[in-house]
């Protein structure tokens, strides 16, 4: 694997904003360097290939963001109830682990 590769995984599948050292912690080979280089070397390829997304700095770091000019086919997916990351029986757990707690 290499750099631009790692770092395109990891923000990838992080819902959350990332630093530069976040990302250099996915691997020993990584450093911020690295990682901003990448995420440049990145947005490139998007922009050229014009892909629907594109990675921004926000105030707390780095994310993999569909690109604002899609927004108008994505709203219509608002509606669209989303599978929840639980299980019913596993939220019916934890509802009685937090009602039982002391």
């Amino acid at each position: 694997m290499n750099p631009t590769q790692i770092v395109e995984a990891v923000l990838f599948a992080s819902e959350a904003p990332l630093k530069a050292e976040e990302i250099a912690r996915a691997d020993d080979a990584l450093n911020e360097d690295l990682v901003e280089e990448s995420i440049r070397e990145l947005n490139a390829v998007y922009s050229e290939s014009e892909r629907a997304f594109e990675i921004r700095e926000l105030g707390e770091g780095y994310q993999l963001l569909t690109r604002a000019d899609f927004a108008p086919y994505l709203e219509r997916f608002d509606t669209i109830p989303r599978p929840s990351r639980l299980s019913g029986p596993a939220l019916e757990t934890l509802a009685i682990i937090a009602y039982r707690q002391p």
